[in-house]
């Protein structure tokens, strides 16, 4: 994917105190949604995300983020949590917060994430 087409780094926070409660993040305001950072996983961790959200695909959460809409939104803040603590995302199934409650927000410049190294990639495991 050409660099120029990713979004910026998102962020998000629940607002609705019950979500709040569930979700967190914990010791944090936001959660983060990094386009940047999904696209550079390992393919097969892709594909086991892709199986844990089906029907949708990644581009398919992708777009609907770009396009504001609530199956992008629902899936895009389950996957940042599932990659952060999949005890608290539990199960994509399961999750259940009130996606039009959620705010989001560009990170502001100088706050984004660093790039997380990939556990799937060989060439970053020690011999």
């Amino acid at each position: 994917m050409h660099e120029a087409s990713q979004l910026k780094p998102l962020r998000f926070r629940f607002t609705y105190e019950p979500d709040q409660k569930t979700y967190g993040p914990p010791g944090s305001e936001w959660w983060v949604y990094d386009e940047s950072a999904i696209t550079a996983l390992h393919w097969k961790r892709q594909a086991e995300l892709e199986e844990l959200i089906h029907p949708l695909t990644l581009l398919e959460v992708m777009q609907g983020v770009r396009n504001d809409s609530i199956v992008g939104c629902h899936a895009a803040s389950w996957l940042v949590i599932h990659l952060a603590d999949p005890d608290i995302a539990g199960s994509y199934a399961e999750y259940s917060p009130r996606v039009m409650l959620i705010q989001w927000s560009g990170v502001p410049d100088g706050d984004e994430p660093e790039a997380a190294a990939d556990p799937l990639d060989s060439s970053t495991t020690p011999s």
